[in-house]
């Protein structure tokens, strides 16, 4: 690189003029100023510090494509890291700054005042990357093309329905109930396990929150609703949030209205998997 890791300002007021910059002197320094052909053109390109970069500490999804100085595209976008992936996240890192690369938003809040699991408390990626569930919401993958439309349940009329759902870790049946309030809002219902990346969940059961589309990153465009209220959370020392617990269970709370939503969701039966509801929407 042509110039100190120090020098970028990677900590502190870093604009995407600066990021873009850092980028092509890395492109540089792969092509040996234009003596070598740049990398093959792609969705997402991905750059990696060396683990002792201790001027570097965390890791940015760009918003922008990226070029070369001399014009040839590479990159929709970009994933540049810092030395989080090698001291604390690993591959979290790189999932959390690929969803913003496809256009996932920050969902917690960019305020000293208010804690990191203040909106969605552990239950998402882009949430809380050291939270006790880091997968994505079945909302994400499905608006990401990740879950076809069969696999969502939508609720367009006032009633009462009944849907089974699979949970978002496992392969296969239904993963979501939407009720939509608008274009822009709409109220999820989803189910989720201690099993692959949300190993660590301390409250499996039915998921309830919210979102609302016209909110930008960090203003809580999705948000938990706490089925628990008044509990203290679960989850490690690390990863303790009081939404961690907030969930829908045989052997606990089974039933929560959103007056505010005209959303009634009752957890009926849960067996092997198979996490049986009835949705009332008035």
């Amino acid at each position: 690189m042509p110039k100190s890791a120090a020098s970028y300002g990677w900590e502190e007021g870093f604009s995407a003029e600066q990021h873009l910059s850092y980028i092509q002197d890395a492109l540089d320094a792969y092509t040996s100023n234009g003596t070598r052909a740049p990398p093959a053109e792609t969705g997402i390109l991905y750059i990696a510090t060396t683990r002792n970069n201790d001027k570097m500490t965390r890791s940015l999804g760009s918003s922008f494509s990226v070029s070369t100085r001399n014009g040839k595209l590479v990159s929709r976008r970009a994933v540049t890291f810092g030395a989080d992936p090698y001291i604390s996240w690993g591959y979290k890192a790189v999932n959390h700054e690929t969803g913003h690369s496809i256009c996932l938003p920050d969902y917690y809040p960019n305020t000293p005042d208010l804690p990191t699991g203040y909106y969605t408390g552990g239950w998402s990626i882009m949430g809380n990357v050291g939270g006790v569930a880091p997968d994505f919401f079945a909302w994400d993958k499905w608006r990401l093309g990740w879950l076809a439309d069969e696999a969502i349940d939508c609720v367009l009329e006032r009633g009462t329905t009944k849907h089974t759902l699979t949970p978002v870790e496992v392969e296969g049946g239904v993963k979501a109930v939407v009720v939509a309030q608008s274009d822009t809002s709409a109220f999820v219902v989803e189910a989720r396990v201690a099993k692959g990346v949300d190993g660590n969940i301390c409250a499996p059961g039915v998921l309830l929150y919210i979102v609302d589309t016209t909110l930008a990153t960090s203003e809580g465009s999705i948000k938990v609703l706490d089925a628990t209220p008044g509990s203290n959370g679960c989850g490690d020392d690390n990863g303790a949030e009081p939404l961690n617990d907030g969930t829908l269970s045989m052997n606990g709370k089974k039933s929560f209205e959103a007056s505010d939503w005209g959303v009634k969701v009752t957890l009926i039966d849960d067996k092997n998997d198979q996490f049986s509801i009835e949705v009332q929407y008035s």
